[in-house]
């Protein structure tokens, strides 16, 4: 019997004229963790950017989202939590967080963000809906 195994981890090798080349590891699609796309929803706000906190295992990163921009894809493995914070927004109000097709990922709101915990491989989406306002 012939056994098939799977690689966990793909090598990619960035090489760039006049650069040393550097070496660099990235999961492959056959890696077990979540993924989930991050959106936001302000009618009104325009290009004006909402910044958000992401903390991943005590790594934290700081990104900006605009109303139906560009969302962005963040990656998480089991058992960790990934908790998004939406910092505030003059004249505007966190009304809602809204997931969807969530697979393998469990979703706490939270007063300015969410914590979405990853408890098996999945994905999914989550959108931050603002409204004018003043904070409750």
């Amino acid at each position: 019997m012939r056994r098939i195994i799977k690689a966990c981890c793909v090598l990619l090798i960035i090489a760039v004229p006049g650069i040393m080349i550097v070496p660099s590891f990235a999961r492959s699609a056959s890696a077990q963790g979540c993924r989930l796309v991050i959106c936001l929803e302000a009618d009104g706000a325009g290009d004006a950017p909402f910044n958000i906190r992401i903390e991943d295992g005590g790594k934290t990163e700081k990104k900006a989202l605009v109303d139906m921009g560009p969302c962005i894809q963040e990656s998480f493995d089991p058992p960790n939590t990934l908790k998004v914070t939406e910092s505030p927004m003059p004249g505007w109000v966190l009304d809602d967080v809204v997931c969807t097709d969530l697979k393998g990922i469990k979703i706490t709101k939270t007063k300015d963000g969410f914590a979405a915990e990853c408890a098996s491989s999945g994905e999914g989406g989550c959108t931050l809906e603002n409204e004018v306002g003043t904070a409750r």
